[in-house]
């Protein structure tokens, strides 16, 4: 009896160790299925990476191209211009000289009317305030100030010194030499 309960645990030792190999088999298996799957994915990636640069690259030198033949076109497009436009001076010399005549007459009278403006504007402030005393007690005090005469009537003497797109180049006379 003791033989047979001996054999009976030897029997079961065994299939004990059987079923551990087998789940050790398993796992052993399921261990490489997913290494092998890891390692399909990063090759993918890897792949993806490289089809991405290589089309940035093939972009980066289309624009370039682009651009290359963008600057050509654009500069000869300007010569073109140019060449036109001193081809027409020299054509109708008369229109030419006309228009810079006019040009010249324009900005003469804007600076005499910016000039006239100055001084009336410095005359107004010179003068004091043109409020009436009736009027001054119904401002609000966030209004006074501003209307009050300032210290200097004319604080930029120069009208032309804001040499800006639209300034008024000077006259021959006030050039300095």
């Amino acid at each position: 009896m003791r033989a047979g309960l001996e054999a009976k645990a030897q029997l079961a030792a065994e299939a004990a160790d059987e079923a551990l190999e087998a789940v050790r088999r398993q796992q052993e298996s399921d261990a490489r299925a997913l290494a092998e799957a890891a390692e399909e994915a990063k090759e993918k990636r890897i792949e993806r990476v490289q089809q991405r640069a290589a089309l940035r690259l093939g972009k980066r030198e289309l624009s370039k191209g682009w651009q290359a033949w963008l600057d050509l076109f654009l500069e000869r497009r300007r010569h073109t211009r140019m060449l036109a436009a001193a081809s027409g001076r020299l054509a109708r010399p008369a229109l030419a000289a006309a228009l810079a005549h006019w040009r010249a007459d324009w900005q003469e009278e804007l600076r005499a009317a910016l000039e006239e403006g100055q001084q009336l504007l410095a005359r107004d402030k010179a003068s004091g305030p043109t409020l009436t005393p009736t009027l001054t007690p119904t401002l609000t005090p966030t209004l006074a100030p501003a209307l009050a005469p300032t210290a200097d009537p004319n604080p930029d003497p120069n009208p032309n010194s804001h040499q800006g797109e639209w300034a008024i180049p000077a006259r021959e006379g006030d050039r300095a030499a």
